[in-house]
């Protein structure tokens, strides 16, 4: 079943070709160490406005507001690789393992618009505006124009 989920810019689009319909922010990102995070790979939903149980944390656009419970985290993953991205930098890429795309696409689908934060061993690395398009089990958990942060990031995942 093919689902109907992408993670789009605020601004300039940029689509990875042939791997997902997933777009990152740009540049890594890196916040403040999060408490209650594990080691690895964090992916939350986040909000743009506090709200209750909502953590604070500091990325580009401004204050997010992290949903407590990760919905993607290292052992949902199969693989993570450092690719050369379209632009000529480079992107941090995460292989989902069987049936986590399929538990998070009603998610996904329910918060359109909203906010993705990724984070690694508790910093925060990017963020993505969740859009529409085909979601194909693959996330870009960064895009950087370092290939010495992009191998540090997937080496953590």
């Amino acid at each position: 079943m093919k689902q109907d989920i992408r993670l789009t810019r605020r601004a300039a689009i940029r689509t990875v070709v042939g791997l997902s319909a997933v777009m990152a922010t740009g540049a890594c990102v890196q916040g403040s160490p999060s408490s209650g995070t594990q080691a690895g790979l964090s992916v939350h939903l986040a909000e743009r406005s506090a709200g209750s149980g909502l953590q604070p944390v500091s990325a580009p656009e401004g204050t997010i507001y992290l949903h407590p419970e990760p919905l993607v985290t290292s052992t949902d993953t199969s693989l993570s690789r450092v690719l050369v991205s379209p632009s000529g930098g480079y992107q941090v890429v995460v292989q989902l393992r069987n049936g986590v795309p399929d538990r998070i696409a009603p998610v996904l689908r329910d918060h359109r618009g909203g906010v993705l934060a990724f984070l690694v061993d508790g910093r925060l690395v990017s963020t993505q505006t969740i859009g529409d398009s085909s979601f194909r089990g693959r996330l870009t958990v960064a895009d950087t124009s370092s290939k010495e942060d992009a191998d540090a990031i997937a080496e953590a995942i």
